[in-house]
């Protein structure tokens, strides 16, 4: 089924050398004019802004603008991954071959030289070196005055108001996704985290400008991205939070808690609640141009950049390089932690970090004669079995998968090594259940074949007893006999249950529930107690104390699965059957309520599945209120206790 756009989007007449901005914002009146007239002046062409319900005047500020086009939208933030699914979408709909920056209204972009070049000679350059993109590092500015005296007004630049950084308190560390750097730290770590060295605080990197196409994607909001053959030059993204406001915004989204990282906010409020912080030290450094930042090896310059600033600028460029060579102190290639580079040493490491060869391994290009079988085998892993329903095997995706971008990854499912069903997968096309424990991975449905269509594969002819079922993950590029296939996840079933081959009939009397039984008992403070048994269906050969997971699903979301890990003893040991030592376990699951009621879930409904079977345990609604509550199988409803 393919999922709905966000919105309905107008032809735009844009040139291919257009360099477009992309951006998500809620009541952002303080900040939008400069931060409209600071990306003109870089060389933005166009705008495409999402506006997330705005009241403060920001809707009008838009339309005002005649190089804007506004997308508005009341949808959930937080459910959008932080806003990139909307982003994503516009970016595939208008900038495919497009150089587009994805910033927040907050973000200032900065590149070395920006102030005597402009965005279409950076992207020109970038396309002459092959680039795709370029990485930057995230600054939080601020003033050196408190909080509360830090005014900004709309229009005014926000570098008259926050002029300063640091680089000390930042920690440069190896990354597990491109750009493959860890970035954390800063003012924001020192005040709201105290330094501490177990807390990282947030990301302090991000790509925002990237040459768009299809298929391209974030995973991280900008903070990580498919592969892409970033340039060696770097830049930054100065980040504006600290004017006085800030303790009204941190307030308001935390009480609203649709941010990607909601207790942030939380941790903002409180902390401003009780203080009036100046975050200016002796670690500030006074932000001049870009030139300070390569100055403080902050940013990296690759030389080809350089000497064509220095050609094509003259005397003004080399004015304007004396003051970027670097401090023959460096204090800042270490952080202040003593176990990490500190950000003054991104131009030093990030030659070492950006490998030409890698990117061109994880994007699978011919070139590289990879064998297919290594790059499936790099891949699977970011593919997991969820669970089975009445549609089918659900499978979550994390964004991961999409990084090798020559791989067109299909699953073929098979029972006793017979292929049964063979499916691509599509970024465009997902379940309709959506996680909650992972907003950025997506659940795919892959539909299981009818009893009918097996009829002449032989597994219907298998005979009865165990089977194997085996779901791999293919290249539907290299589809062949002799296909190559990562096995993602290997099962063995039962056949007399039915529930793998034959889903159009639900097996739910006692005595055939797919090899087990179980109910819940009792919710409690929104959490809920219940227990799993199996019966003499279930291979013997299994240990006498038998667990088994459970998936839950709230208002058709998917919350997780969980292990019933609590032994009881005789647990629905059938009559006549001799006494085992527990033939089945307890589990106690907290469901995430209100996080559901902020999204709007004013009525919900609950339902508990053995992981990975198509059986359901219960299927309930959820009590409205905090307290004490038990289930009652006759009236099929919760009573308060």
């Amino acid at each position: 089924m393919t999922t709905e756009p966000y919105f309905s989007k107008p032809p735009l007449d844009l040139q291919g050398d257009e360099v477009l901005c992309v951006s998500t914002l809620r009541d952002e009146a303080l900040r939008l004019p400069f931060f409209l007239e600071y990306c003109r002046s870089l060389g933005v062409d166009h705008f495409l802004i999402v506006d997330n319900g705005s009241t403060d005047g920001s809707s009008e500020i838009l339309a005002a603008a005649p190089d804007v086009t506004v997308f508005e939208t009341s949808g959930s933030y937080r459910g959008s991954a932080a806003g990139r699914e909307w982003m994503e979408e516009l970016a595939d709909e208008y900038a495919d071959g497009h150089w587009i920056l994805t910033l927040d209204v907050d973000e200032l972009f900065v590149f070395p030289f920006c102030e005597l070049s402009s965005l279409q000679e950076l992207t020109t350059h970038l396309d002459g070196e092959g680039s795709k993109g370029m990485m930057c590092v995230f600054l939080d500015m601020y003033s050196d005055q408190k909080l509360s005296d830090t005014v900004a007004t709309p229009g005014q630049s926000f570098l008259d108001v926050c002029p300063f950084y640091e680089t000390d308190t930042y920690a440069v560390r190896p990354g597990a996704n491109p750009p493959f750097l860890s970035i954390t730290g800063g003012p924001r770590w020192r005040l709201f985290w105290d330094s501490d060295l177990s807390r990282r605080g947030p990301m302090m990197k991000k790509t925002p400008l990237i040459k768009w196409h299809r298929g391209f994607g974030y995973l991280y909001s900008t903070h990580s991205h498919n592969p892409v053959q970033l340039s060696m030059t770097t830049g930054a993204l100065l980040h504006f939070k600290f004017f006085s406001e800030f303790l009204a915004r941190s307030t308001s989204e935390a009480e609203r808690g649709d941010r990607r990282q909601p207790l942030d906010y939380s941790r903002y409020s409180a902390k401003l609640n009780t203080e009036d912080p100046n975050l200016f030290g002796p670690q500030s450094r006074r932000f001049v141009n870009s030139a300070s930042l390569v100055r403080d090896g902050v940013c990296a310059v690759q030389k080809s950049w350089h000497a064509r600033i220095t050609n094509q600028h003259g005397d003004a460029a080399i004015a304007l390089l004396r003051a970027a060579e670097p401090r023959p102190e460096m204090s800042s290639i270490v952080s202040a932690t003593k176990r990490d580079f500190g950000l003054g040493a991104i131009g030093m490491i990030w030659p070492h970090v950006n490998h030409p060869v890698r990117d061109e391994f994880m994007s699978g290009r011919p070139q590289n004669r990879v064998s297919q079988s290594r790059v499936l085998a790099a891949a699977a892993p970011a593919i997991r079995f969820v669970d089975i329903r009445d549609q089918g095997i659900i499978l979550s995706v994390n964004p991961t998968l999409w990084n090798y971008q020559t791989l067109v990854p299909g699953i073929a499912i098979s029972i006793n090594r017979v292929v049964v069903a063979l499916q691509p997968f599509d970024r465009a096309v997902a379940a309709t259940t959506r996680m909650v424990q992972a907003l950025e991975a997506q659940l795919h449905i892959i539909p299981m074949p009818r009893m009918e269509q097996l009829k002449f594969t032989g597994v219907s002819a298998a005979g009865t007893g165990m089977q194997r079922l085996d779901i791999e993950l293919v290249n539907m590029n290299q589809v062949k006999n002799d296909t190559a296939a990562q096995v993602v996840d290997r099962v063995a079933v039962n056949r007399g249950s039915n529930f793998l081959v034959q889903l159009d009939e639900r097996m739910t009397e006692r005595g055939d529930r797919s090899g087990m039984d179980g109910v819940v008992e009792a919710m409690n403070d929104f959490a809920l107690t219940g227990w799993i048994v199996r019966s003499s269906l279930v291979d013997p050969s299994e240990a006498k104390w038998w667990r088994h997971p459970v998936s839950v699903y709230l208002n058709d979301w998917y919350i997780g699965e969980y292990q019933s890990d609590v032994r009881r003893k005789d647990l629905g040991r059938p009559a006549g059957e001799p006494e085992a030592d527990g033939d089945g376990s307890g589990f106690r699951i907290h469901l995430p309520v209100p996080f559901f009621r902020s999204m709007g879930h004013e009525e919900m409904s609950v339902e508990i599945r053995a992981a990975r079977r198509n059986l359901i345990l219960r299927r309930s609604p959820v009590v409205s209120t905090q307290g004490s509550a038990r289930w009652d199988a006759e009236t099929e409803s919760w009573f308060d206790t």
